[in-house]
């Protein structure tokens, strides 16, 4: 499986929830979550002093968001196992939210890492 950019991106949503909804669907099928990164690392949003990770769905809807401040920023992925194991129990331990699936002049759910483990898990139960 190639984690090189493919450059379509799929419609995103209007509604913030549904785009939460998707994120999680294509999660469950393609075991990859994609955000930005450039020379200095990864790209944080801040919402109201609270510092968050945005993620995306694909890599295309990442490169879709690597505009203005970002417009250095390329897709990186992240395997679902290691989002999983390792950065979320980071991210929690640092107050680091998940911002899902960010859509400039769009709002955009905003979770707990905590949060986003519990709903990645039930969405994984349903394969079981």
């Amino acid at each position: 499986m190639s984690m090189e950019p493919t450059g379509q991106a799929p419609a995103a949503p209007r509604d913030p929830a549904a785009r939460a909804a998707r994120l999680l669907e294509q999660l469950r099928h393609s075991r990859t979550l994609w955000s930005l990164r450039n020379a200095d690392g990864w790209v944080m949003m801040e919402e109201r002093g609270t510092p968050g990770l945005p993620v995306w769905p694909s890599d295309a809807e990442a490169a879709a968001s690597a505009r203005g401040d970002w417009a250095d920023c390329a897709p990186a992925a992240i395997p679902l196992d290691e989002w999983r194991e390792r950065w979320l129990p980071g991210l929690g331990r640092d107050g680091v939210r998940i911002v899902l699936w960010p859509v400039a002049a769009r709002a955009a759910v905003i979770v707990s890492a905590e949060e986003h483990a519990q709903h990645l898990a039930t969405a994984l139960a349903l394969e079981a």
